[in-house]
């Protein structure tokens, strides 16, 4: 494969392209991947590149891993954290790079079933059978807007995907029009060939490239690998914004039980038996009596949990007080409550689920005989799938409850989560796992072709210690890592830190100097980007600017939504006005503000993030056992990490220029300021002298 030659074509048939050395050596590397990816006894290599901010990551990696797919037995799979990547890689990376070279390789967008309605279910909520309908809340159903929904869907005018519908829907709306892998039938339905999932699965296997999210990367794996992704032993991977990749981890691996729902759900299942028994012949054959038994055992020990854990109304008592997180400690008794009982729980779980499988078969056997129509059999199966899917959550809360940690094994966060919902105090149980390397190694590392892992920010401070200890990538044999050099002429940019005689944990004071600061800093005819840490204070700021700078200002959180901020930002700009962007960790990363849009770029504070969560807690605690400093090792890693991100809005193009102001004048009065300076590009730098003056 010449890489050079693909670059030529692609510079000489597009417009305004042209490669960048960085670009280049970016696609040598992964094609080296690649290729010992497709070997008979693949090695598992895995590389982690760091591609800043215009090298071309994504067309980079492209053009590498065309040797993957050149191979009939290979895929590749890319793996991103953003919806926005994703559609740029599928809209705009993925056509320029293999329609105008007429190449025949074919790609596809995947997706969770979640994302897309279910036709069938959608179909019955329309024209509800109320005999069979089942705690359905009224309070979310539109049945206007889910007709309008229908008849879109059978006019071709949509086509199924939830993310392209134009209304937002809530969680319970969605939980409606949405199936489960458990509750779908499958060819059995009379909506399959019509089923937006299923067509999409379709094309993902046909697909020599699919485009991802972590979420359902991760999930795929978990279940095994091959369920909606192609297997991991014959895929090669680029997991794209590979610094998102550990928060996702976690979140696929953790669990929640909502003792409310647990109760529930022995009521829906009981229920659902009951209407089933009356309609399908082969379930009579089932002991219904020790069926109901177990359902009573299973609602008995939800509602024992909850009057125990909220005795005399100490829960409700702390929701009141806004105390909506209460740790499980090893010895605690809330924890030592919910052990008696966990064992018990999960066998019971593990029933149900066995007895709700062999209903479905059952049920199966009383279609394929024509025992039960069609529509009967849509309907129930969605209903074990909605019980199903419930008891499996349930299932790996508790399940990862019960785990027993050693004291030299990475601990398993556990906590009660106090919400209201109904008109009632909800108890929530649950678990997260402090590490996720190991399951990284035996689920992804081992069982991958090869992998590349890249982002514009892989490092912190400095070095990939962090990244390697979170992802378990320093135990993985072929592991490797690099780092690009940026195109941008770095010299571009000055990087100022003004002489503030308040900082950030002053309170008040500093928040009063830091308007006075930024009264005297806006320039009213440029276009400059202000970043926070936290809404209380950007609000606060932003009601205390002087009018004139406010007429130019649009905040996030306002009536518009940051997209709409963008445009009108940039409307601005192109009729020569000022305009001023205030935003907080979503203006941070991902935002592009090129040429004039940002030539200056305030943050007002440094990005430590707020460790106060019991994940985080727990985290601190386990680092402290191993003797290490939880601020030293999480906190100003993290702080590294987003500082570079967000010093990274304002050098977008070859040809942009401007200033960096941080008004957090820790940076250089703390020792730990230096370790974040010399992680930043370099800028160039004018320390404690800009606005001077003001001091004086």
């Amino acid at each position: 494969m010449n890489i050079g030659a693909i670059f030529s074509d692609l510079r000489d048939s597009t417009p305004g392209f042209y490669p960048r050395p960085q670009q280049i050596a970016l696609a040598k590397r992964v094609a080296e991947i690649a290729e010992r990816s497709i070997q008979e006894t693949p090695d598992h290599v895995l590389l982690a590149v760091e591609a800043p901010t215009g090298v071309g990551k994504t067309l980079g990696y492209l053009v590498g891993s065309i040797a993957a797919i050149e191979s009939e037995q290979h895929k590749l799979v890319i793996s991103t954290a953003t919806t926005n990547l994703q559609d740029q890689i599928i809209n705009r990376d993925l056509p320029l790079l293999f329609e105008q070279s007429g190449n025949r390789i074919s790609y596809a967008l995947a997706k969770g079933r979640g994302r897309f309605v279910c036709n069938m279910r959608l179909t019955e909520l329309v024209d509800v059978d109320q005999q069979l309908e089942m705690d359905v809340d009224s309070s979310y159903r539109s049945r206007a807007s889910y007709g309008d929904m229908l008849h879109q869907l059978t006019d071709n005018r949509w086509s199924g995907d939830l993310d392209h519908w134009p209304e937002q829907l809530s969680v319970d709306q969605l939980g409606l029009i949405t199936n489960t892998r458990e509750g779908c039938t499958g060819k059995r339905c009379n909506h399959y060939n019509s089923c937006s999932f299923y067509k999409m699965c379709k094309e993902v296997k046909s697909a020599d490239i699919v485009v991802t999210n972590h979420a359902l990367l991760l999930q795929d794996l978990v279940l095994g690998g091959g369920v909606i992704l192609p297997p991991p032993e014959n895929t090669f991977y680029v997991v794209d914004e590979a610094h998102r990749l550990h928060a996702s981890a976690r979140n696929a691996l953790s669990g929640a039980s909502d003792l409310a729902g647990l109760n529930k759900l022995g009521e829906y299942v009981a229920q659902l038996l009951n209407k089933l028994s009356s309609v399908s012949p082969s379930t009579k054959q089932l002991s219904f009596a020790e069926i109901n038994k177990q359902l009573r055992e299973v609602t008995c020990v939800a509602e024992t949990l909850e009057g125990e854990l909220n005795s005399n109304g100490r829960l409700l008592h702390a929701y009141q007080c806004q105390q909506l997180e209460h740790r499980l400690p090893a010895g605690h008794p809330w924890r030592i409550t919910l052990q008696v009982h966990a064992r018990g729980l999960v066998s019971l779980l593990t029933s149900q689920y066995k007895l709700l499988d062999k209903v479905s078969t059952l049920l199966q056997e009383d279609f394929d005989t024509r025992n039960i129509t069609e529509n009967m059999f849509n309907r129930f199966m969605s209903m074990i799938g909605t019980a199903l899917n419930e008891i499996n959550h349930h299932w790996q809360c508790w399940d990862l409850f019960m785990q027993h940690e050693s004291d030299s094994e990475p601990p398993i966060a556990r906590w009660i989560s106090l919400k209201e919902a109904n008109q009632g105090l909800h108890i929530v149980l649950n678990c997260t796992p402090i590490s996720v390397a190991e399951s990284l190694r035996s689920l992804f590392w081992q069982q991958a072709a090869g992998i590349v892992l890249t982002s514009a920010t892989l490092r912190t401070l400095g070095t990939f210690d962090l990244l390697n200890e979170q992802l378990g990538l320093e135990q993985h044999p072929h592991s490797q890592f690099e780092m690009l050099d940026s195109p941008f002429d770095y010299q571009r940019v000055t990087l100022e830190v003004p002489r503030m005689v308040h900082t950030p944990d002053m309170g008040k004071p500093f928040e009063k100097e830091l308007i006075r600061r930024l009264g005297e800093l806006v320039g009213l005819s440029e276009g400059t980007l202000v970043l926070f840490t936290a809404r209380a204070m950007m609000d606060r700021v932003y009601a205390a600017l002087s009018p004139t700078v406010r007429k130019i200002t649009l905040v996030q959180g306002g009536d518009r939504t940051p997209e709409e901020m963008v445009r009108v930002h940039r409307e601005r700009i192109n009729r020569g006005e000022g305009s001023l962007l205030m935003g907080l960790n979503l203006f941070s990363e991902g935002v592009d503000l090129p040429g004039d849009l940002c030539t200056h770029l305030v943050i007002t504070k440094l990005p430590f993030p707020y460790f106060s969560g019991a994940v985080d807690r727990m985290e601190a605690e386990w680092l402290e056992s191993m003797g290490q400093h939880p601020f030293m090792a999480r906190s100003l890693p993290a702080a590294s990490m987003r500082l570079i991100q967000m010093t990274g809005r304002l050098l977008r193009t070859e040809t942009d220029h401007g200033r960096i102001t941080i008004l957090d004048y820790r940076v250089i009065s703390k020792g730990y300021g230096a370790d974040l300076l010399s992680g930043l590009p370099p800028y160039k730098r004018n320390f404690a002298t800009a606005n001077d003056d003001a001091h004086r």
